[in-house]
């Protein structure tokens, strides 16, 4: 549900993740509202999932986490020296789907990554994971694990 609203949302803007405007545009819902008390639950529910995910990611040897990581359900992060679209077929093997580079890439490398002066290198290889009120720890650790044997084999 709110990955859906935050999908719209940002398929309008140019170069924001959209997450801000659906922040502002969910206000407009009481706190003790039922949709209020349940998108709360939701952000909650991603933000401990993110929380366990940069945790657990810990265990993949030179993965790079970008950025400050503040959205409440997402994680950007980098597997060195990989190119993000092999990262992203193994994990589709897996049935896990992710976005490449930042949500401004759009085919070529992230302007936002480049201008964070990271080395190109983990620009390449940089892959966007997406939480939403649905996926559970076992998800976090499904992906753990799928990007441990990607890069067993991307790396031969």
């Amino acid at each position: 549900f709110c990955a859906g609203i935050a999908r719209r949302l940002c398929d309008n803007c140019q170069n924001r993740s959209g997450f801000d405007r659906l922040q502002r545009k969910l206000r407009v819902v009481k706190p003790d509202h039922p949709i209020g008390i349940l998108i709360d639950l939701g952000i909650a529910h991603m933000t401990a999932l993110r929380d366990a995910c940069r945790e657990k990611l810990a265990q993949v040897p030179g993965l790079v986490l970008i950025g400050k990581q503040d959205a409440p359900h997402i994680v950007n992060l980098s597997l060195p020296h990989l190119r993000s679209q092999g990262i992203i077929n193994c994990l589709q093997d897996r049935d896990i789907y992710v976005s490449a580079g930042s949500a401004c890439s759009r085919g070529h490398r992230s302007h936002v990554l480049e201008a964070m002066h990271l080395p190109p290198a983990v620009i390449d290889g940089s892959i966007r994971v997406s939480f939403s009120a649905e996926n559970a720890e076992e998800d976090v650790d499904a992906l753990v694990q799928a990007l441990l044997a990607a890069k067993q084999t991307l790396k031969g």
